[in-house]
C-alpha cells in the first residue's frame, strides 16, 4: 500500500496580538497546544483535502505536495516536504503505511474524537451509516466503524477501543476490527467527521 498522510488534532484557528498582527495558528494536540506558522498551517490543512484519495488510501507525500501547489502561502515542493516533516516530528501529522507493522504503536498512541451529526442508516441500505457536519451525511460507514466513530474515545486509545469492541464478539479478532477503522480514518478525518489526538 505504502506511507499514507493522516493528519493530527484540531484547528483551533488563528490568533492575533493586541496590535491586529497574526501570531500563530493554534493546534490542539491532544494535553498540548501547538503554535503553527502560516505555512506549517497551511501545510497541515492541505493534508485533508482530496477526500476521494484519502477514501483510496492513497493520499501520500505527491498528493499532499500536489494539494499545496495552489496555497494561498507560497510554497516549492521542497519547503512542502520539509514542513510535513516538521509537523511529523511534531505529531501534528501522521505517515504511516497501514499494512505496516508501525499501526498497532500508531493505534495505542492516539485517540479518536467524533465530530458531525449521526444520521444512523436508511432502510435501503441498513449496513451502511452515515455521518456529516451539516444537514445529510458527507460519508457512509460500515456498522463496526460507526461505532467505534461514536465511543471508541470512551476507551482510551483507537487500539484500547479495538480490542473492547472485538472482546464482545465471538470469533472476532482486535486485528481485525483495527484494520477495518484505521483504512476509514483517512476519510473520516478529511470529511471534518473527527480527528485524531495523542493519548498522552
Amino acid at each position: 500500500m505504502g506511507k499514507i498522510i493522516i493528519p493530527v488534532g484540531r484547528s483551533l484557528g488563528p490568533f492575533f496580538d493586541d496590535e491586529g498582527e497574526l501570531e500563530s495558528y493554534e493546534l490542539h494536540l491532544g494535553h498540548r497546544m501547538d503554535a503553527l506558522d502560516s505555512a506549517e498551517m497551511y501545510v497541515w490543512a492541505c493534508a485533508h483535502d482530496n477526500p476521494e484519495a484519502h477514501g483510496e488510501l492513497s493520499f501520500g507525500r505527491a498528493e499532499l505536495t500536489a494539494a499545496c501547489r495552489e496555497a494561498e502561502v507560497p510554497l516549492d515542493d521542497d519547503a512542502v516536504g520539509k514542513t510535513a516533516d516538521l509537523l511529523i516530528e511534531r505529531g501534528a501529522m501522521l505517515e504511516v503505511d497501514l499494512d505496516g507493522p508501525e499501526l498497532e504503536s500508531v493505534l495505542s498512541a492516539h485517540r479518536f474524537i467524533p465530530n458531525g451529526h449521526a444520521f444512523g442508516n436508511r432502510p435501503d441500505a441498513p449496513d451502511e451509516c452515515g455521518v456529516g457536519t451539516g444537514d445529510e451525511p458527507d460519508i457512509t460507514m460500515g456498522g463496526w466503524v460507526y461505532t467505534l466513530w461514536a465511543r471508541s474515545y470512551l476507551d482510551g486509545s483507537v487500539l484500547n477501543a479495538c480490542e473492547a469492541f472485538a472482546a464482545d464478539l465471538p470469533e472476532v479478532e482486535t486485528a481485525d476490527v483495527a484494520r477495518e477503522f484505521a483504512e476509514a480514518l483517512p476519510v473520516i478525518i478529511a470529511a471534518d467527521c473527527g480527528y485524531l489526538e495523542p493519548v498522552e
